[in-house]
């Protein structure tokens, strides 16, 4: 017991007492050393929590999604920041070992899903770039390069100048208006721009000229050998629902009309024996026997 600082004090009547089952006994008195380990213990706890939970925090900070919405601007200086190390891979180091069962309340509350990083992060990311020349069909590759960032507004799609950013060993020469594709920090995919004016579609429909290109640059950009297609759009859930009920309907009321029209037909060449689902128990019995001898009739009767 501490002699500075007593704690359990007591008198000798409550000894004797004690001494006789009176009264409870002491409960024994914590020591500095077993005090002082205790509080250690309590801020490792503390300090651990805190680490989780900031790892915790900085890794669903480093998952949000930034939105872009517009191209975004590039030059020959800033083409390794914005197109090669966007590209490359996220950190999914931040937060990777941390045991999250062991988390308080407000921790676990985090879905356990998502405690690994995705395999696509992990890879890398998609970066699309549009290097456009002086000529008149540029205009239209810009357009349906904005109808692109659009539609899709996670993706970062970049465009510039190509006789600023490619450049060639003859000054005569100009190179071509071409479509670049980062992934993981390296250019997977390169095609000349033009060429997707002479693969688009030209059917007779109300939609613009930018936006058909738009549609014929997704299928470029998403026919790029050992990578799945990553311009994928994403109907609203409003729509998806109306058009599942009215293809419902429609095939509902096809197939009552093709029933009625089956009984009708059925009921005309049988001399208006077939009455369909009118029939009563012991009609359908009757068709629906194999056999046609009126002793197992009786038999079975």
């Amino acid at each position: 017991m501490s002699t500075t600082h007593p704690t359990n004090i007591t008198t000798e009547w409550d000894d004797l007492q004690r001494k006789h089952g009176n009264l409870p006994e002491l409960e024994p008195e914590e020591t500095n050393e077993v005090r002082d380990a205790r509080m250690v213990e309590v801020a490792e706890l503390e300090l651990l929590r805190e680490a989780r939970l900031e790892a915790w925090k900085k890794k669903v900070h480093a998952k949000a999604q930034t939105t872009f919405g517009t191209p975004v601007a590039i030059t020959d200086d800033t083409f390794v920041q914005e197109v090669t190390n966007a590209s490359k891979a996220t950190d999914g180091s931040i937060g990777q070992g941390v045991d999250m069962e062991n988390t308080e309340s407000d921790e676990k509350t985090y879905n356990a899903n998502n405690v690994q990083p995705e395999l696509l992060s992990n890879a890398g990311k998609y970066v699309p770039v549009l290097l456009v020349d002086d000529r008149k069909e540029s205009v239209y590759l810009q357009g349906a390069w904005i109808e692109l960032a659009r539609r899709y507004p996670t993706i970062k799609f970049t465009t510039g100048s190509v006789s600023r950013i490619l450049k060639c060993d003859s000054k005569n020469t100009c190179p071509p208006a071409s479509i670049l594709l980062y992934f993981g920090g390296k250019c997977i995919m390169q095609t000349p721009a033009l060429s997707i004016l002479k693969g688009m579609s030209y059917d007779l429909t109300d939609a613009s000229v930018e936006a058909r290109v738009a549609d014929a640059l997704e299928v470029v950009l998403n026919s790029v050998s050992g990578h799945g297609g990553f311009l994928i759009r994403r109907e609203g859930p409003s729509n998806s629902d109306s058009d599942s009920n009215s293809d419902d309907e429609e095939r509902s009321s096809l197939k009552k009309a093709g029933n009625k029209f089956k009984r009708e037909f059925l009921s005309r060449i049988t001399g208006g024996k077939y009455k369909g689902d009118s029939d009563s128990d012991s009609d359908r019995e009757s068709r629906n026997k194999t056999y046609t001898s009126w002793v197992l009739d009786r038999a079975n009767g």
